[in-house]
């Protein structure tokens, strides 16, 4: 697994990124929020395909949010390796030409 990452940096560093902007802004949605602002519809648009089922339940029950955590990181796998396929066939089909 760790060589599948270091040979697959770029994508892991996308998924990183796009998880922790849906993460942030799920967790900035109630005026209660320690990140709360007009900027996390934004967000939540924005991450929508990876985010959909952690709205609903962030916003079904506002103050358990570890489950949250759990379906990103579930979530987070399937987006990693969708990633990386897309960059390997661009490097393959870039290498061809």
């Amino acid at each position: 697994m760790i060589k599948y990452i270091k040979d697959n940096l770029t994508a892991f560093v996308i998924s990183i990124g796009y998880i922790g902007l849906s993460l942030i802004s799920l967790f900035s949605l109630y005026p209660s929020d320690f990140f709360y602002g007009d900027w996390s519809v934004i967000g939540i648009l924005i991450t929508f395909p990876i985010d959909f089922i952690s709205f609903a339940f962030r916003y079904s029950t506002s103050e358990i949010i570890y489950p949250v955590f759990l379906i990103q990181g579930f979530l987070f796998i399937p987006l990693f390796v969708i990633i990386a396929t897309i960059i390997r066939k661009r490097k393959e089909k870039k290498e061809k030409l």
